[in-house]
């Protein structure tokens, strides 16, 4: 490989030596051959570093990090420091790709010159599930893209796209380490960013399923952790880029402040001790002026009174959160 490849792709490794050798593979038999391949080991424990590096001995395209378990986030983020392409792709190490991805997200990237390229994708647990596309194909136009991930059109997850490193690096879109739903904080960061996006409507990645993955199974206080800090992330954008705070990205803000609700409820119901400290830090997340700003807005009416817990101190707003979604819910 002369000279700096097109494609850095990036692959996360943690205890997955029953797929990385079929995940790796799926990358060194594509039709497009001008990328470099970047395993990160994440001081897995199984054989995981050992089949890094045979496919290093074997493939100069292949580079291995090895590090100390600092998870998904930290280990994609070294990855990104790492890379030297014009473009990065994130693979998930007990997933694949089609033969041709590659080829086909390079081809719109050459010609349109975009920030990001994405292909579809299709499901694999046993049997085989194309997921229909939400966005229309072809070119996205610059104010559509957020708007498409604020309607939740936009798939919310950091692989099977290319993206132009130089955008990640300028903008400094590196992935918030320690928490869960890392990928929909990441992803938000770049729809606010990315001047262009281009869409092909047939499948590239192959995502597999399976059970005790980070997708498939979360503790529920720790799913409620991760989605106020992914609420944290909207209202942070929303204070810092006024100009896209739009009526998608409010609405948005609005779904994810009645997600966290309804979940720390749930847990007060079930006598989770740690209930009032979640809605503490929640509440917390929803001061902020501007964000106050937007939603005295016009708001339905029975809204807008649950709106009022905002101004108050974190104890009555407990209170009144509690007493009022129960009445309107």
């Amino acid at each position: 490989m002369a000279g700096r490849p097109f494609i850095s792709i990036v692959i996360p490794v943690y205890k997955v030596e029953d797929y990385l050798r079929e995940c790796v593979d799926s990358v060194l038999v594509q039709s497009f051959s001008d990328y470099e391949v970047i395993l990160v080991d994440d001081g897995s424990p199984d054989a995981c570093g050992q089949i890094c590096d045979e496919y290093a001995g074997r493939d100069p395209r292949v580079k291995v990090i090895h590090q100390s378990n600092q998870g998904i986030s930290i280990t994609r983020n070294a990855g990104i420091r790492a890379a030297v392409g014009e473009y990065l792709y994130f693979l998930d190490s007990d997933d694949t790709i089609e033969p041709d991805c590659l080829e086909s997200l390079a081809a719109a990237a050459t010609e349109g010159h975009y920030d990001i390229v994405e292909g579809g994708y299709r499901t694999s647990d046993g049997s085989e599930i194309t997921v229909p596309q939400q966005l229309p194909t072809g070119p996205v136009e610059s104010g559509k893209i957020l708007e498409f991930y604020c309607r939740r059109k936009w798939t919310v997850l950091a692989w099977n796209k290319l993206i132009r490193r130089e955008l990640v690096l300028e903008k400094e879109l590196f992935f918030i380490p320690g928490i869960i739903y890392e990928d929909c904080a990441w992803t938000f960061a770049l729809a606010h960013q990315a001047k262009s996006l281009y869409v092909l409507n047939r499948p590239t990645y192959i995502y597999r399923i399976r059970p005790g993955s980070i997708m498939t199974s979360t503790n529920a206080t720790k799913s409620v952790r991760g989605n106020i800090v992914l609420l944290d992330e909207y209202v942070k954008y929303a204070s810092k880029a006024r100009q896209d705070v739009n009526r998608y990205s409010l609405r948005l803000i609005f779904k994810q402040r009645k997600i966290v609700e309804r979940a720390i409820l749930a847990l007060y119901d079930q006598g989770c001790p740690e209930a009032f400290e979640l809605f503490e830090a929640y509440h917390c997340t929803t001061r902020p002026p501007v964000f106050r700003a937007a939603f005295s807005l016009a708001i339905d009416p029975q809204e807008a009174l649950l709106e009022l817990h905002m101004f108050l101190p974190a104890k009555h707003a407990w209170f009144w959160v509690r007493v009022l979604r129960r009445r309107y819910r």
